[in-house]
């Protein structure tokens, strides 16, 4: 529902490929993960265009419906308007911690626009996780940001720290050990 079709996603590439901007050997949008590479990354202007490169892997964000170029170079499949519409409902859900019935039954619109495919579920957790796949869709560089910021703050264990097993597993008996299928010969 939130991922375009191949075709898309090759345009959305090739656009990139063709810009400037675009850096080859790690296939992002400017420096990779430009909050830890590069955190005071400059705006870059193209085509009277200012913008800051986002940092993405695009083979990943070619594939979101919802993820736009921050240079404003790919075709629109979702508009702004209802960009910021979707940030407005997700905002107000992640305040409120419910929906409400109005939008609901936006998201329902927009999700079957999406994908015709789509429908729609009265399960609070599956309403819940649509509207965080959205919220990650809508978000990608922060959510991508996020994830490498958990890698880099999970404590690094070195090899000298680490403690001695204590417990040895036992040994597996030959009764415990799985039966050999047999073969029959067969009649003549």
């Amino acid at each position: 529902m939130l991922f375009v079709n191949g075709t898309q996603r090759k345009e959305r590439i090739e656009i990139c490929k063709n810009c400037p901007v675009y850096v080859a050997t790690t296939g992002s949008c400017g420096q990779p993960l430009h909050r830890i590479v590069n955190p005071t990354a400059e705006p870059v202007t193209l085509d009277g265009v200012t913008f800051k490169p986002c940092g993405c892997f695009i083979s990943a964000k070619a594939t979101l419906k919802i993820s736009d170029c921050p240079a404003g170079r790919w075709p629109k499949i979702v508009s702004v308007e209802t960009r910021k519409k979707i940030a407005e409902v997700i905002q107000r859900y992640e305040t409120n911690k419910f929906i409400n019935v109005e939008d609901r039954k936006y998201l329902t619109e927009l999700l079957r626009d999406l994908d015709p495919r789509y429908t729609p579920s009265s399960c609070p957790a599956c309403v819940r996780n649509e509207l965080k796949n959205l919220s990650d869709a809508l978000n990608f560089g922060e959510y991508v940001d996020d994830v490498i910021d958990q890698i880099f703050n999970d404590p690094v264990t070195d090899s000298n720290q680490l403690q001695p097993v204590t417990e040895i597993p036992p040994t597996i008996s030959k009764f415990q050990q799985p039966k050999k299928k047999r073969t029959r010969k067969p009649k003549k």
